[in-house]
């Protein structure tokens, strides 16, 4: 009788681990100065889709490369985890380190429903707020927290604020366009993550397929911008007198 109940026990453990595999989190975000996204996690698997820029980023046991790809142009960019940040989707020559900080826990709440642990960066007042509700493989969250440029956290961020420095323009025709110009200039209290909404839903492969047979692209920014943004913002920056040469920043 007892071999009966430690077999029917370990059956409902495996059935309930198997339908936790048939679950993902979906995610509707606001990244400031990037837009609207959508994020998808699953336990193995992590997808987010800009609809400002209408791309797609996707990272995925078993290498947990980065893909980001745009459908439109049957383009695709291809880097490791360990090197890839939020500040190349628009800086085609930025660093790609990331903030591996000791964070202090602090209390627990909710978002919409959906559970939260805050945690605290001394290093400039920062908050970053982690789901707790949402289990996924280690490297979902790095990539989520490296896409959005915050430190480092074993949870998926839902909201991301924290003291900046004002920071002053650049002389014209002395520096790449994105150095510093695409990044905010403003100083104050920024809140750089919210979450809008989140639901769960059943587990659909296709949202985490990789394209095949893409154009493997270089550099980043030829992706995370498209066509339009793209020359909207050379016309612009060129009107203010920055130097926009994308080929020569290409080849460093």
């Amino acid at each position: 009788m007892a071999t009966l109940l430690v077999s029917f026990g370990l059956s409902t453990a495996c059935q309930s681990a198997q339908a936790e595999a048939l679950e993902q989190w979906v995610l509707e975000q606001n990244y400031e100065g990037k837009g609207d996204v959508r994020v998808l996690v699953a336990p193995k698997a992590v997808a987010v889709y800009n609809k400002q820029s209408n791309y797609k980023a996707v990272a995925k046991a078993p290498d947990w490369k980065v893909h980001i790809f745009r459908a439109d142009q049957k383009t695709e960019w291809t880097g490791a985890l360990k090197h890839f940040n939020g500040k190349m989707l628009s800086d085609p020559i930025g660093s790609d380190s990331t903030v591996f900080t000791t964070l202090k826990t602090g209390e627990s709440g909710q978002i919409k429903g959906l559970k939260y642990i805050r945690y605290f960066d001394k290093s400039n007042n920062g908050e970053i707020f982690g789901a707790s509700d949402i289990v996924t493989a280690p490297q979902a969250t790095e990539f989520l927290c490296r896409y959005y440029d915050c430190p480092v956290l074993s949870k998926a961020p839902l909201t991301y604020i924290f003291d900046k420095v004002p920071t002053k323009l650049p002389s014209p025709k002395t520096v790449w366009l994105d150095v510093n110009v695409l990044r905010s200039t403003r100083g104050g209290r920024i809140t750089k993550l919210t979450t809008t909404a989140w639901k769960k839903t059943a587990y659909q492969p296709n949202d985490f397929a990789l394209p095949q047979n893409y154009k493997q692209i270089n550099t980043l920014t030829d992706i995370t911008f498209s066509p339009g943004q793209q020359e909207a913002f050379n016309e612009a920056l060129n009107g203010l007198g920055f130097t926009t040469d994308l080929e020569k920043a290409r080849k460093k």
